[in-house]
């Protein structure tokens, strides 16, 4: 599981009651970071990664982007309903 310093938390507005941040770090995460839910990926030249944003929690790994290039696209898709 993650630690809580492992992600980035921000409030939209106000101040949260501390049950919401027990609730989040406490059970939620250790719940959804468990390793049957998580994927690494293991990088050869040419691999592409997708992923749904809206649906993912993640967190970035070290990465030396010195030695290894890395190009990253964004795409929205629509739904038509």
């Amino acid at each position: 599981s993650l630690a809580p310093e492992a992600l980035d938390a921000h409030d939209l507005e106000g101040v949260e009651h501390p049950s919401v941040r027990e609730l989040m770090y406490g059970e939620l995460l250790p719940f959804a970071t468990q390793e049957k839910f998580t994927y690494a990926h293991s990088w050869r030249e040419g691999d592409l990664v997708l992923w749904d944003n809206l649906r993912t929690i993640h967190a970035a790994t070290p990465f030396d982007s010195g030695s290894h290039p890395r190009e990253m696209w964004r795409t929205t898709v629509a739904s038509p309903q």
